[in-house]
């Protein structure tokens, strides 16, 4: 044995790759054979033979409907379970953003939901409701909304509320380009 060259290995594991093949091809045949003669017997199979083979699909086959069934309706408390998680998470991510925006302010929180509500877009995400939401904020102020970075992260249960920003016009240097600029209409508005 120890006198066999590469080739002839080679050659040997060829045949034997073949036997095998050959093999495996004559065991499909004898399947088929077998597949063959089920079917001739049940050509000539009588009519109750017949009847209780179509009895065991129909089972079966109810059995498999009732399963899908009951597959659907899990998947369905699933969804609805999924939908209620996702619900309540962007109705706590509503109320974070909204108490930040509006510093606590109920008045302005019910302003900021009314021109939220006029907005399009969809609010699927807390980023997407916060950028509806900073809108909403900018057309009922008229500014962009300065959050503290510090206590923005730490959401409405730190205390903190923001001071409303005051416009430029309510400011010293405001108020004294408004009467430099508009003297006429400046000592009607010194007057109220």
């Amino acid at each position: 044995m120890a006198d066999i060259s590469d080739e002839e290995l080679e050659a040997l594991r060829q045949k034997a790759a073949e036997v095998d093949a050959f093999q495996a091809d004559k065991e499909e045949l004898e399947k088929l054979r077998k597949k063959d003669f089920n079917f001739r017997q049940l050509e000539k199979g009588s009519a109750e033979e017949r009847e209780k083979m179509k009895k065991e699909v129909d089972a079966k086959e109810k059995v498999l409907t009732e399963r899908e069934q009951m597959l659907a309706d899990v998947k369905t408390e699933i969804e609805l379970k999924h939908s209620s998680f996702v619900q309540s998470q962007l109705s706590s991510a509503k109320r974070e953003v909204l108490s930040e925006l509006s510093g606590g302010d109920k008045a302005l929180e019910e302003k900021l939901e009314f021109h939220a509500g006029t907005i399009l877009g969809e609010m699927n995400t807390k980023e997407e409701m916060r950028a509806k939401y900073e809108k909403a904020y900018l057309l009922e102020v008229g500014t962009r909304p300065q959050i503290n970075p510090l206590a923005a992260s730490q959401g409405s249960s730190t205390g903190y509320t923001r001071q409303q920003p005051k416009k430029f016009t309510e400011t010293e240097q405001g108020k004294a380009a408004f009467n430099n600029y508009f003297p006429d209409l400046a000592t009607i508005r010194n007057k109220k």
